[in-house]
């Protein structure tokens, strides 16, 4: 990251191409990076994918959406949703898209995170995420309710019928 930060010509340049969706050179590097990390690394080692994403971080290397949707859907796999919402958080605003909300979503349901799941899904419904729910929001939504059970919290009926009528 320092050869490129230091050697590849700035934005400013004139010989500088330009980046596509004005992502930095650093976040394509990165990437390509956790991409041959996620090839090569053990996939029950997300603790490997965890330090790369706080060097990245570290090194103020901005996600690209590739790189932000491996890492939420791989983080949600091993049941580290605290790190899904913080790569979530990192992603430029601009860059969110329904697969990576809906992504974080399902790792939201799956470690029974219900209220902060409803706080989102309620979020999308007001446009306060700039993404429209789809139908395989709906779908993650629905399936983890009617197939999970949660220890401490149950799925009211009123929510239910609050978010399909949302939808």
């Amino acid at each position: 990251f320092d050869y490129l930060k230091n050697d590849y010509p700035s934005d400013s340049s004139p010989t500088s191409p330009p980046a596509p969706l004005g992502i930095s050179p650093l976040s394509f590097a990165f990437q390509a990076v956790l991409e041959h990390a996620v090839r090569e690394e053990d996939p029950k080692s997300p603790a490997k994918l965890l330090e790369l994403f706080n060097f990245s971080k570290e090194q103020n290397v901005p996600l690209s959406l590739n790189s932000a949707t491996l890492l939420i859907k791989l983080f949600g796999r091993a049941k580290m949703c605290d790190e899904s919402v913080t790569v979530f958080s990192e992603l430029r605003p601009d860059l969110r898209n329904i697969h990576v909300v809906n992504l974080l979503l399902d790792s939201l349901l799956k470690s029974g995170r219900i209220d902060d799941a409803l706080k989102m899904v309620d979020k999308m419904l007001k446009s306060q995420l700039n993404v429209q729910p789809n139908d395989t929001t709906m779908d993650t939504v629905l399936s983890a309710f009617f197939t999970r059970n949660w220890s401490g919290r149950n799925v009211r009926e009123e929510e239910i019928i609050g978010i399909v009528s949302g939808f």
